[in-house]
């Protein structure tokens, strides 16, 4: 079954049920369509490869299983997860939606989800949000990101070295602008270097 063809299949379902009401009977076939959905990814029937491929249809269904229990959007996410290692979308979407809906395990989540690669700077992101003005968690996350992509991602350490400077922190500024030159790649220093200039004028 092509992927474009499945999808649009799942898409009308849920389309056609999600506006009839919000019952228990309505609920329980869109878990019915979600089941349908996990197993076919276990199955293989839907490749991981073609989700990243397709992802306004994750999106669409992703806002879909927010209302119908967190068993489920958590089965969900973590059968995507161990379809695949490249689904950053899907690591993205699950952090997000932990900060909403599950503070207390946020954290315990956003270390495995760490352990593998590839991690993007728009994960971090999402958990520097959620640190809301805890410095301790914040320098952390800051760590966490440079240590797993500070490689290749000028924006990270730029950013780190702003957070610094905005709260007086001046040496540990000075630091991290030397840690980023002896971690980015060759290729980056040169636009990492310009734009930590701009900060300096500032």
């Amino acid at each position: 079954l092509l992927f474009h063809t499945f999808a649009r299949i799942i898409s009308l379902i849920l389309q056609r049920v999600s506006h009839i009401d919000n019952s228990k009977f309505n609920l329980r076939r869109i878990k019915m369509v979600i089941v349908l959905f996990m197993e076919s990814i276990e199955k293989r029937c839907v490749l991981p490869e073609e989700l990243c491929e397709n992802m306004l249809f994750v999106t669409d269904f992703l806002k879909f299983i927010e209302g119908v229990g967190e068993d489920f959007v958590r089965g969900f996410y973590n059968k995507l997860l161990r379809q695949s290692q490249n689904l950053e979308i899907i690591k993205h979407s699950y952090l997000a939606w932990l900060s909403r809906n599950n503070r207390e395990i946020f954290w315990k989540e956003y270390k495995k989800l760490c352990r593998s690669s590839p991690v993007s700077f728009q994960f971090y992101k999402i958990a520097l949000e959620f640190c809301e003005g805890n410095n301790e968690s914040i320098l952390k996350v800051y760590d966490d990101a440079c240590s797993t992509i500070g490689s290749s991602s000028i924006e990270i350490w730029i950013n780190y070295i702003k957070y610094l400077r905005f709260n007086g922190n001046q040496f540990e500024a000075g630091v991290i602008y030397r840690r980023a030159l002896n971690s980015l790649s060759a290729n980056f220093i040169t636009d990492f270097v310009e734009n930590h200039a701009l900060i300096e004028m500032k």
